[in-house]
């Protein structure tokens, strides 16, 4: 029984880990898309899609609520 229980330790810290990373990349992520939020919002105004700024969130025909979305569903899992 003994190799059982090691075994479904090691699984539990395998699991642990890479819900550790996955929180890391996800916080990684949202750095990433707050720092290019601005450059969107300055290309958008560039091609003339958008005069002042942005209050609606969609840019220029880009979507950046499609990628927020993904992240909103998966967020309801431990960590």
């Amino acid at each position: 029984m003994a190799p059982q229980g090691n075994l479904l330790a090691r699984a539990e810290a395998v699991v642990e880990r890479a819900f550790r990373i996955a929180a890391e990349h996800e916080t990684a992520l949202a750095r990433a898309r707050s720092a290019v939020q601005p450059l969107r919002e300055a290309a958008a105004r560039q091609e003339g899609g958008i005069s002042g700024g942005v209050s609606g969130g969609v840019s220029g025909g880009v979507s950046p609520a499609l990628p927020q979305d993904a992240d909103r569903q998966r967020a309801g899992r431990p960590a």
